[in-house]
């Protein structure tokens, strides 16, 4: 997530199965968020300088990249917060992280390539996961996301985009899978009592940067 200089589900059970199924193409749930503060929201894990290692490979974005991709924006009561979804269904379903949309007043989504924008409504949310299920208003005929189905290896190639620093056109960073079984120290995202520990975690050299939040690899 990205937000500005200013400021910054109980879902059903269904959508924790979902998010272990896009987890293989998703590595954004990982660390290398944005900036908001409240108590009680996800919060930043890694400074952006610890986010970004050198990419393995050059990368260039293709129209490809932007099939089931939207790019979203929040406002906040004091800012806005930018990020990046993944398109379930031609009808407007898109998973995204929770911080990506914790605290706003109104969102709106933009599929990557594309010159619409849609309003985007909150169906529900789970904090802990750090996921976050929207629905586009008045979707239809959207391109989906194709999800992976091999199993993740390591020295794979990736390739990662999202709305890098929220700057509303589709960027690409490129790396190789070095774990996927990785531990990761974050700070507490409830009311800031010490560290979460997540674990079972895909770490890539892809280097991610703010407005990445809830996008695919």
């Amino acid at each position: 997530r990205l937000t500005s200089a200013r400021g910054r589900l109980g879902l059903v059970s269904a959508l924790a199965v979902l998010l272990v199924a896009v987890a293989l193409v998703v590595l954004q749930f990982t660390p290398g968020r944005g900036y908001a503060r409240a108590a009680g929201i996800p919060r930043p894990q890694v400074p952006r300088s610890q986010t970004q290692p050198i990419p393995a490979y050059p990368t260039a974005v293709t129209p490809k990249m932007s099939d089931g991709v939207v790019l979203i924006n929040g406002e906040l009561d004091d800012g806005f917060s930018s990020g990046t979804g993944i398109v379930l269904s031609d009808s407007g379903l898109v998973l995204t992280n929770y911080h990506v949309v914790a605290g706003t007043t109104y969102l709106t989504a933009q599929p990557a390539g594309g010159s619409r924008n849609y309003q985007a409504d909150l169906l529900g949310r789970n904090i802990w996961a750090d996921v976050a299920l929207l629905q586009l208003r008045g979707a239809g005929g959207l391109v989906t996301a194709d999800l992976a189905a091999d199993p993740v290896r390591i020295g794979d190639r990736v390739i990662v985009v999202g709305n890098g620093d929220g700057g509303g056109v589709l960027l690409a960073s490129g790396g190789s899978v070095i774990d996927i079984d990785a531990a990761v120290s974050l700070e507490s995202a409830f009311g800031g009592y010490g560290f979460d520990e997540a674990v079972g975690m895909i770490q890539s050299t892809a280097g991610a940067i703010p407005g990445y939040s809830g996008g695919p690899t």
